[in-house]
């Protein structure tokens, strides 16, 4: 993990696409307006991701994170390298919260 890019947008309540430059291998979302955050890595089964909210942290494993090629929405690799974010509950589930994804190539 050598090339660390961090985007800063705001949720949509619906999938989003975002250009990070290269395809990574592990994501960390955080949503700045509730703070919870979403984490993920190449690992990790497809459409899961470990959700820590102000009082728990969980393994989601619906609308979660994975590569395009599998065909589940979340947070999907894309071939113009970059991600696309699902409706994740508490992540990017509502319209106009501050959102920050970290991604390491």
């Amino acid at each position: 993990m050598n090339n660390m890019k961090t985007i800063t947008l705001k949720s949509t309540g619906a999938a989003l696409e975002v250009n990070i430059g290269f395809l990574p291998s592990k994501v960390e979302i955080v949503n700045a307006s509730n703070g919870c955050k979403a984490d993920w890595s190449s690992g990790m089964a497809t459409g899961e991701f470990i959700k820590t909210t102000l009082s728990a942290t969980t393994l989601e494993t619906t609308n979660g994170i994975a590569h395009t090629s599998q065909g589940v929405a979340g947070v999907a690799q894309t071939a113009s390298k970059g991600i696309t974010l699902g409706a994740a509950a508490d992540i990017n589930d509502a319209v106009g919260e501050d959102l920050i994804v970290h991604a390491w190539e």
